[in-house]
C-alpha cells in the first residue's frame, strides 16, 4: 500500500508478486488474510478481478467475518464488479471505520500515554489512499476531498533529488 501511495506502482507489483511466490504471511485472521490477498492479487496481477479465483477469494473472506459487516470486503466487492456507486459508499464506510477506531484512541491518549507515531498517522489512511491509487487504475477515480485522505498525498509525484549521503562524506573528507 505505501509503494502504491507513493506513486510507485511497479514496486508495490513487485512487491505483490514477491509475496505470491514466497508465501508470505500476511494477517493473523482469516478475514485479515483474505483481505490483504485479494489486494495482492488486484496488484500482483491485471487479470485477476475478471477470475474465477477472485470470485472464490471473496466468498472465502465472506464466510471467514462469519455474519459481522465489513467495509473492507465491500470494497473488494464493489471492484470486482466495477460498481463505482458500491464503491464510493464502501469506502466512505472505510473512512468512517478508520474515524471511529482512531477517533476512540485518541481521545484517550493524555500527556503521558503520547504515542509519537500513532498520533500523525491518525490523521492519514495510507489504506485509504491505496484504495484511491487502485481506484483511479481501474477507471472509477474519487476526485472529492476526503478526511484522512489529504490532497497533497494523492499525486502526481514530482520526482525528488536526494544527495548522495556517501557522496557527500566523500567530499566532507577530501575538503577536510
Amino acid at each position: 500500500m505505501d509503494a502504491l501511495v507513493a506513486g510507485d506502482v511497479q514496486l508495490a507489483r513487485d512487491i505483490a508478486q514477491y509475496q505470491s511466490t514466497n508465501g508470505m504471511r500476511i494477517g493473523n485472521t482469516k478475514t485479515t488474510f483474505c483481505y490483504y490477498l485479494f489486494l495482492q492479487k488486484v496488484i500482483a496481477d491485471s487479470g485477476f478481478l475478471r477470475s474465477i479465483a477472485a470470485t472464490e477469494l471473496l466468498q472465502r473472506f465472506q464466510q471467514a467475518l462469519e455474519g459481522q459487516p465489513s467495509p473492507r470486503l465491500l470494497l473488494c466487492r464493489a471492484l470486482h464488479e466495477h460498481n463505482a456507486e458500491e464503491f464510493r459508499a464502501a469506502f466512505e464506510g472505510l473512512l468512517q471505520h478508520y474515524a471511529d477506531l482512531h477517533n476512540a484512541k485518541r481521545a484517550t491518549i493524555t500527556e503521558y500515554s503520547a504515542q509519537a507515531i500513532f498520533w500523525p498517522r491518525s490523521f492519514v489512511s495510507i489504506e485509504a489512499l491505496a484504495w484511491l491509487c487502485i481506484a483511479k487504475a481501474l477507471g472509477m477515480e474519487l476526485s472529492d476531498q476526503f478526511q484522512f485522505c489529504p490532497t497533497t498525498a494523492r499525486g502526481p509525484f514530482a520526482a525528488i533529488a536526494v544527495a548522495d549521503l556517501f557522496e557527500s562524506l566523500d567530499q566532507a573528507l577530501r575538503s577536510a
